[in-house]
C-alpha cells in the first residue's frame, strides 16, 4: 500500500499486473473542515505532518506502508463499520491519525537508514500563491498585497500561476471559495450571507450568482440537498 501527496506532481509506481495478482488502488480524500480543531491540541506533532503532506512541501512524496499493511486494513475496516454509526467525525480524526503516524513512522526508518533528516523540496511559485490563497481566500483578494508577500509583480503572478497550472488566479480562488463555501453549507448551520463573507465575498446577491453558475444550483437548495446532521 502506498500514499502519496504532490500538488504537482504525480507518482508513478511500477506495479506487475496479471490475473492472479490485480493492481487496485484506493483513494482516501479528507475533509479539514470534520477534521475538528482537537486534534492539533492531542496530536500536535501528527498535525505538523499533515500540514507538510497537504503543502507537498517534503522531497519523498509517496510512501511504501506494506509493513503496515494489516494494521491499515483492520484501521480501514473498523473506519467503514464507524460511518454507519452518529461517532463517524470522531472515528474519522482516528483513523487519520492513524494513517499518518505509519508514514511517520516509515520517514523515521528513512532518516536512519540514510543517517539524515527528511529533505524539503523547493515549492513552485504556484505552491507558494496557492499556500498564500489558502491563508488568504476568506478576505477580499488583493493581488497587490499578494505580489509584495512574494516579491513578485504583479504580472508575474498571474503569468506564472497560469503557465504552471493551467488556470487562472482567479479561477482557482472561486474553485477554492465555493468548495468552502459547500463544506459550510453541509456542515454548519450559518445562514447563506455569513457563509459568503466567511469565504471572502461580502455580496450575498453576488454570492448566491457565483456559487449557482458554479455549482448549478443556489446555495439554499445546495444545503436542502447535501446537509449533514450537524450539531
Amino acid at each position: 500500500m502506498s500514499i502519496g501527496n504532490s500538488l504537482l506532481d504525480q507518482a508513478r509506481f511500477a506495479v506487475e499486473v496479471s490475473p492472479q495478482t490485480p493492481y487496485e488502488r484506493s483513494i482516501i480524500h479528507f475533509d479539514p473542515l470534520t477534521l475538528g480543531k482537537n486534534t492539533s491540541q492531542i496530536f500536535p506533532g501528527l498535525n505538523s505532518l499533515l500540514n507538510q503532506l497537504q503543502n507537498g512541501v517534503n522531497e519523498l512524496q509517496a510512501f511504501d506502508l506494506e509493513d503496515s499493511y494489516h494494521y491499515i486494513y483492520e484501521a480501514c475496516e473498523k473506519f467503514k463499520k464507524s460511518l454507519q454509526t452518529s461517532n463517524w467525525e470522531e472515528d474519522s480524526q482516528l483513523f487519520l491519525m492513524q494513517l499518518l503516524s505509519c508514514i511517520r513512522s516509515k520517514i523515521h526508518a528513512i532518516d536512519l537508514d540514510s543517517s539524515s533528516h527528511s529533505n524539503y523540496r523547493t515549492l513552485y511559485y504556484s505552491e507558494k500563491i496557492m499556500q498564500w490563497i489558502e491563508e488568504h481566500y476568506m478576505e477580499p483578494f488583493d493581488l497587490g498585497q499578494l505580489s509584495d508577500d512574494l516579491h513578485l509583480s504583479k504580472s508575474y503572478v498571474s503569468r506564472v500561476f497560469k503557465r504552471e497550472t493551467g488556470s487562472s488566479l482567479t479561477e482557482y480562488l472561486t474553485i477554492r471559495r465555493m468548495k468552502q463555501a459547500c463544506q459550510l453549507l453541509q456542515m454548519t448551520n450559518k445562514p447563506v450571507e455569513l457563509i459568503g463573507e466567511s469565504v471572502g465575498i461580502g455580496s450575498v446577491s453576488y454570492f448566491i450568482q457565483l456559487f449557482k453558475k458554479m455549482i448549478g444550483t443556489t446555495p439554499h437548495q445546495y444545503r436542502l440537498l447535501h446537509q449533514v446532521n450537524y450539531k
